[in-house]
């Protein structure tokens, strides 16, 4: 980039443009407390919320300007969930890469949880990937509130940009596998949907 200032003089400024909301800069740290009681029946009924207390927390540091590592946990009664995570820049303009693991315990139940994600944009284009796995057995706050896990989550994004102002073309595709019921043993469901639009 060239910077001009008011005298005239111009300078040649370099640094990378690329930008993601999953990444800090090197040094920033960004982290939540919450604690609690879980909201039930929401749009339905008022002042309805779960017996137990539950908190989580969540924490993520960027390591390098192209690495970004986190960890979250939440808890309540009968249920500890910790997680950790991370994600890469690769290379200037390669996209950046997101990976997570995470395991439960509750009611004697052992559960794991794990993803993978890629996003790339460029001016014109963009392009996101995501998917998910959970076993049986894994749980969090909201599972207990009878809130249906989807065993595995898969997605896909594309757009393109074509520098109009009302001049893009966003597609989507997702497939989501629930089970029969919270957190039964079977999946018993897939599903899958495909989305475009032009505007």
């Amino acid at each position: 980039m060239v910077i001009t200032d008011l005298n005239g003089q111009s300078r040649v400024v370099n640094f990378s443009l690329y930008n993601s909301t999953e990444l800090l800069q090197r040094g920033l740290t960004d982290w939540s407390l919450e604690a609690g009681k879980v909201r039930r029946d929401y749009g339905l009924r008022s002042f309805s919320y779960a017996d137990d207390p539950m908190g989580s927390a969540s924490l993520r540091h960027g390591v390098s300007d192209r690495t970004t590592l986190e960890a979250h946990a939440e808890a309540t009664s009968g249920l500890q969930m910790a997680g950790v995570g991370g994600a890469l820049l690769l290379g200037e303009r390669g996209g950046v890469l997101d990976l997570s693991l995470a395991g439960s315990r509750h009611d004697g139940q052992t559960g794991t949880q794990y993803g993978m994600g890629y996003q790339w944009n460029s001016q014109h284009f963009n392009l996101a990937m995501a998917t998910l796995r959970r076993s049986d057995g894994f749980a969090d706050v909201a599972s207990l509130e009878e809130a249906l896990l989807p065993l595995r989550m898969d997605s896909l994004f594309v757009g393109a940009n074509w520098g109009l102002p009302s001049g893009s073309a966003p597609a989507t595709c997702a497939r989501t596998c629930r089970a029969s019921r919270p957190r039964a043993t079977p999946p018993s469901t897939g599903r899958g949907n495909f989305r475009t639009a032009a505007t």
